[in-house]
């Protein structure tokens, strides 16, 4: 559709709500979530190069060259990769000195050589003798060799005898066995074709160039696509291979040292086992002491503290590095390096607590001072301006880190109003931007991203504010929220337009507020929340509306914006609003003075609404064509005489498309419905609701998705009531449009509000959860709403506050509602973006006037003809395929491990790319108790489960809540009842029961990201006698009834409103895997029964995982 931003699609998973913690994630899956790039990565790698001819022509030259002790270098190299590890370095004259040997093993521990995975493990105990030669006469040499070697005495069990020459099979084997013959001990021949073949196919190649000194070799760099762990991977191997390379730090300790904090670095990232991880970062310490660099002494502590706190949480070791670190930083006169120490002391605080760091341990009194001396010692020196600024950046933030600890947020204004005055210094410093730092921070927002560099705009724009006026920093919220909006992030766009809204609220700034409200509109559209999108395009239609009326000039804004209102109604399918928009913009467009490319572009997208329009005529089922029977003349009379066409052909008035001139009368009947059918499949379509709404009844549906839950409203078709209905949602998704799953989590499917009409009452509306047959809330409006008064406005606009935050207290479940409200409503400005001109029924009044055109008789008029609806059934038999969206029908598969990190990243996913899965009601559940199974059974009928409820009126109103919705049987098994058994080995009689979602049956494949509600109950029998007897009967006949149990005295079937079931799953504990949702059905301590065939259940996984999440830090 015209108008739309395109999206990125991704996913994100969620648990079952009553399993997750309230108090976030730990520190381990908050660095996962906040820096994936340290757990996964794609890179280039450079691979030496050089050709086996020139490879074997360096060793048959080696005598020339004089280099037979290189050579016997690279052969003791080489024996220990492919033979055995444990070589000895012998020293003395090249040919083995007085040990007649040029290397040897040395005896090392059974249980060590059994965990090579190179060589033979004999040789670790065994006592084996290498020669190595370049001698061209290698026959006289290794018998010389072998003798030298027996002389010695000592017992050796094999000698083996490296030459640099082409050794024949025959000439090999005839020698190795002459020497063995004569000495006893096997011998063995490595010649060049073994020296060649192990270095290329084994990956030697960077050894061998390194130890015999090979100039002139390549490099060959290629690109390695795939998961980052495994780049990773290899990267820690090859820089391994480099650091157990004696030759290559010859005096390059310091590298050295920092080669290897690199492997403990990729190791931790690998998440290797914590033993190899600090053995890592102890060889890095140990290979950097004897330097004495103060400096790289402190990254290695300060990397060593970061792992302890963020991948190991291990708090007393983070408190043994910080000593460290700031040890090493006693006498530095660096602001990035002491920046360091700010980083970690931040962490220190948010752990000092009896149950992590004491407070004498924590020292964060002593060490805060010792941190602003170091500072303060810094941001003294102002020789270097530079790094003083830093410093004192550094002490402002130390100064707001206290503020916060000491919950004094007050001085938080202060301290940003002194940052600000950091930030005007800093333009006259060499090493920061020379211009203005306003203008280059608003330049850096065209490319620049994250929060720090959103902190630094924030306080330029402060300074602005300060010096100029709030309509100027409303000007530069404004282009930040357009910036973000340019880069695919819409909700930070609305976080910073929102924030315009509000300081743009003035006469002078009229023609800018409209411009953020034409932005927020757009934004809100990117998010999927278009009713909060068309009220922020309605205002602007009123601001400009309001402009024409003053000045007597219709800007061509205006004209885009009224066209803009049409787009939006038609992915709202509202076709008299669809109708009223393009009218106003008629309107519009014939008082503005729009230039040629202005007016060339107006009419094409006419047009293109116009089509969509059509596309809506088309969609329309039978039960509604009748309620269109009137509109052909109103259509023509607005001059749409396409959608006029498109609607003709619905109702089946075929003749009289052909008598009118639309087509040629020798046009088939085939091809007139094949050119519907392309019109019908245009890609717009995908952007509109299946079916339109009439507005032809007495009543209406509004409908919004918020986090994938669906609020939807029936109210009255008279514009007061539909008025306060799009207020609602509007201001609805306005406030919530910025909160995630990590914020609210939504429970329920769908939220259903009625509101009713309180003929002449004189309050306002009012509204109440009253769950009924009909709705879960309620809204009691008065007929008329006049707001006569400025205190009238406001208790409308603080009613629909409260309504709000009412309705997501009851719908979403909220992490911390404090600290969620304070910063919605305090640094997004969320209540403002929402209600400050959220009254959007008085907004429509000013715009359309008191009896807007907002219901289809609206349209018609007295005289108009009646097409009647001539078809019987549909027109085209095969729905087009952007309207076959339905559930999946293939089971989900989840994956294994710690979800992709893309998964975490919700910042362009649309609320309505989400969706919830929700038999439950929570609050209902919650009421009636579910506390036990009740299995029973009858002659000639399939078996009963009972869910016990300890509140059976609760527990009966759930039972009618879902024959209501299925009937007396779930016919498509939209509910999964699942039984898991085997939960534990010393209990193999406990079981679980869930009920939740199918989500085989009602995921819907055009969504990206799922909310699935369920509820479990563990049961505790000592035998399985009662479920085995149930499942028989189950097997028997095919069926069960569930139905509601009181739990009494004597436990009772209710068997009034029992629900026919045909699906059941059974299964077994140990085949639940990761990422399974029935993991919500494991406790942590259970040790599930597991068949002795299976080695490595999926449960050892999930269970893993479960107790890795549930041991976090409350």
């Amino acid at each position: 559709m015209r108008g739309k931003r395109a999206m990125n699609n991704e996913a994100i998973t969620h648990a079952e709500p009553e399993t997750r913690k309230a108090d976030g994630p730990s520190p381990r899956e908050f660095m996962r979530a906040r820096h994936p790039d340290l757990f996964s990565d794609t890179e280039m790698d450079s691979t030496p190069a050089l050709s086996k001819a020139v490879f074997e022509y360096h060793l048959e030259t080696l005598t020339s060259r004089k280099e037979e002790y290189t050579f016997e270098h690279f052969c003791r190299k080489l024996a220990e990769h492919e033979i055995c590890p444990n070589l000895r370095v012998q020293t003395g004259p090249t040919g083995g000195g007085d040990s007649k040997v040029d290397s040897e093993t040395y005896p090392v521990a059974r249980e060590v050589a059994e965990r090579w995975w190179t060589g033979e493990p004999s040789g670790g105990s065994e006592r084996w003798a290498f020669a190595f030669s370049a001698m061209k006469a290698w026959q006289k040499k290794v018998r010389a060799d072998v003798a030298n070697i027996v002389s010695t005495g000592r017992d050796y069990k094999r000698i083996y005898f490296f030459t640099n020459q082409f050794v024949s099979d025959r000439a090999r084997a005839k020698v190795e066995d002459e020497l063995k013959k004569g000495t006893g001990i096997p011998v063995h021949i490595v010649d060049r074709n073994w020296i060649v073949e192990k270095v290329y196919d084994h990956g030697h190649l960077g050894m061998a160039i390194t130890a015999l000194a090979i100039s002139g070799a390549g490099e060959e760099t290629k690109r390695r696509h795939g998961p980052r762990d495994t780049a990773r991977l290899t990267e820690l191997e090859e820089l391994d291979a480099q650091i157990s390379d004696p030759a290559r730090y010859e005096g390059a300790r310091f590298q050295l040292a920092e080669d290897s904090l690199s492997g403990a670095l990729l190791a931790r990232a690998l998440e290797r086992p914590r033993h190899e991880v600090e053995g890592r970062f102890a060889q890095a310490e140990r290979l950097a002491k004897p330097l004495g660099i103060s400096q790289q002494l402190m990254r290695i502590a300060y990397n060593r503290a970061w792992t302890a706190y963020w991948w190991y949480e291990d708090y007393g070791l983070f408190n043994q590095f910080y000593s460290e670190v700031e040890s090493y930083l006693a006498d530095s006169s660096e602001a990035d390096d002491v920046g360091r120490l700010f980083n970690l002391w931040q962490l220190l605080i948010t752990i000092e607590s009896p149950e992590k760091l004491t407070k004498e341990a924590a020292q964060s009194e002593r060490r805060r001072a010792t941190l602003s001396t170091l500072l303060q010692h810094i941001a003294d020196d102002r020789s270097r301006p530079n790094n003083a600024l830093q410093a004192r950046t550094s002490l402002a933030l130390l100064r707001a880190s206290d503020a916060v600890r000491r919950r004094c947020i007050a001085e938080l204004d202060g301290i940003w109003t002194e940052i600000s005055s950091i930030v005007e210094e800093s333009t006259t410093m060499g090493q920061y931007p020379v211009d203005s730092l306003a203008d280059l921070v608003r330049e850096l927002g065209n490319f620049a991203e994250g929060a720090a560099f959103d902190e630094l705009y924030e306080k330029v724009v402060a300074l602005m504010q300060q010096r100029k006026s709030d309509g100027d920093a409303g000007t530069r919220y404004l282009e930040r929220g357009v910036q973000k909006l340019s880069h695919d992030k819409p909700y930070e766009a609305i976080g910073w337009i929102g924030r315009a809204e509000a300081l743009l609220v003035k006469e002078e700034y009229e023609r800018d507020l409209i411009m953020a409200l034409v932005a927020g509109s757009y934004a809100y559209e990117s998010a999927g929340l278009l009713w909060a999108a068309r009220n922020k395009i309605l205002i602007a239609a009123e601001r400009g509306l309001r402009l024409f009326e003053r000045t007597g000039e219709m800007h061509a804004v205006t004209v885009r914006i009224l066209r803009r209102l049409g787009w939006i109604e038609l992915q709202l399918g509202r076709i008299p609003h669809v109708l009223q928009a393009m009218t106003w913009t008629a309107f519009a467009a014939a008082h503005a003075k729009l230039n040629e490319e202005q007016r060339a572009t107006h009419t094409e997208e006419v047009e293109l609404q116009e089509a969509v329009l059509g596309i809506h005529c088309l969609n329309l089922p039978l039960n509604l064509l009748q309620a269109t029977e009137a509109l052909p003349d109103a259509l023509e009379r607005l001059g749409l005489v396409n959608a006029r066409l498109a609607l003709l052909f619905a109702l089946g008035h075929e003749k009289r498309i052909f008598a009118e001139g639309y087509f040629p009368p020798e046009t088939g009947k085939d091809e007139l419905r094949k050119f519907f059918e392309a019109w019908q499949d245009q890609p717009a379509s995908a952007d509109i609701p299946q079916c339109a709404t009439l507005l032809e009844g007495a009543k209406t549906t509004l409908r919004s998705i918020i986090l994938g839950s669906e609020f939807v409203v029936v109210t009255p078709s008279k514009p007061t009531f539909l008025g306060v209905a799009e207020s609602l949602l509007g201001a609805m998704e306005a406030f919530l449009a910025t909160s995630d799953e990590a914020d609210l989590f939504p429970h329920a499917e769908r939220t259903t509000i009625v509101i009713r009409d309180g003929a002449n009452t004189a309050d306002g509306p009012s509204l109440s959860f009253k769950a009924g047959a009909d709705s879960d809330a309620e809204i009691v409006c008065p007929r008329d709403l006049v707001f006569s008064s400025a205190e009238a406005l406001q208790g409308f606009a603080t009613w629909l506050r409260e309504a709000v935050i009412h309705i997501a207290g009851h719908r979403f479940m909220i992490r911390d509602v404090k600290e969620w409200l304070n910063r919605v409503g305090g640094e997004e400005a969320a209540f403002a973006r929402s209600f400050l001109l959220g009254n959007v029924l008085t907004v429509a009044r000013n715009v359309f006037g008191y009896e807007p055109h907002v219901r289809l008789a609206d349209w018609i008029e007295p005289n108009d003809k009646i097409y009647e609806c001539l078809r019987t059934e549909p027109w085209r038999v095969q729905p087009p395929p952007t309207k076959l969206a339905s559930p999946s029908k293939e089971a989900p598969k989840f994956g294994t491990g710690a979800p992709p990190t893309t998964l975490l990243d919700v910042s362009a996913r649309k609320h309505t790319e989400r969706q919830v899965l929700s038999p439950i009601d929570i609050e209902l559940w919650n009421k009636a108790g579910w506390c036990g199974t009740l299995f029973g059974s009858g002659e000639g009928q399939p078996p009963m489960l009972g869910l016990l409820f300890r509140d059976i009126g609760a527990g009966i109103a759930i039972f009618r809540a879902w024959r209501a919705r299925w009937g007396k049987e779930d016919l498509h098994d939209a509910l999964r009842v699942a039984v898991v058994t085997g939960l534990s080995a010393l209990h193999p009689a406990h079981y679980a029961v869930s009920v939740g979602p199918n989500l085989t049956q009602r995921l819907n494949a055009e969504k990206d990201f799922f909310v699935a509600v369920s509820k479990n109950n563990r049961m505790t029998p000592d035998t399985t006698a009662n479920l085995d007897r149930f499942l028989a009967e189950y097997r028997r006949y095919g069926a069960y009834f569930l139905m509601p149990g009181s739990m009494a005295a004597s436990p009772r079937f209710e068997t009034d409103c029992f629900l026919t079931k045909r699906h059941l799953q059974v299964r077994a504990a140990w085949e639940i895997g990761d990422n399974d949702p029935d993991m919500a059905m494991l406790e942590d301590d259970d040790e599930p029964l597991v068949p002795s065939t299976v080695s490595d259940p999926p449960v050892r996984q999930a269970l893993e995982r479960i107790r890795a999440f549930r041991r976090r830090p409350t």
